[in-house]
């Protein structure tokens, strides 16, 4: 009788020093998934930026690209002052300005069908990124 209970003691005490490392294993695995999904916040956070400045980027290259006010009008008065018989005098403001005026065009580049399949790529993962993060605030208001 003696000798069962002194090995059902050293069983549960093998039981207790498992129990004790699995414990540290989920508190292990409590902190990895915390510190994952914590990453994964600030990629996600680091992608939006991204695609933010990769907007701005085609915004203000699209904007160079085009033809300002000014540069429209200096080229539309330039038409008709070359097609007018008489020349007007123009005013001195207009030299001023005309000196400060860049009026060359950069083109945009086509996209290759590679770039545009990345595009939307990348529109689709950040699409489904804003969703989860829209789900995830909603669930985190709920609680």
């Amino acid at each position: 009788m003696q000798f069962e209970i002194d090995l059902l003691r050293q069983q549960v005490a093998r039981l207790e020093v498992e129990n004790t490392k699995l414990r540290q294993v989920i508190e292990e695995n409590t902190k990895c998934k915390a510190e994952n999904t914590e990453l994964k916040a600030e990629v996600l956070k680091l992608r939006h930026d991204f695609e933010k400045l990769k907007w701005q980027t085609r915004v203000i290259t699209s904007t160079q690209n085009m033809p300002s006010f000014v540069e429209q009008s200096h080229l539309h008065k330039t038409e008709n002052i070359s097609h007018s018989p008489t020349s007007l005098p123009l005013p001195d403001y207009y030299f001023d300005r005309k000196d400060n005026i860049s009026i060359s065009r950069r083109k945009a580049k086509p996209k290759s069908l590679e770039e545009k399949e990345e595009d939307e790529f990348l529109n689709t993962i950040h699409k489904a990124q804003v969703s989860k993060e829209i789900i995830q605030s909603i669930k985190e208001k709920k609680l």
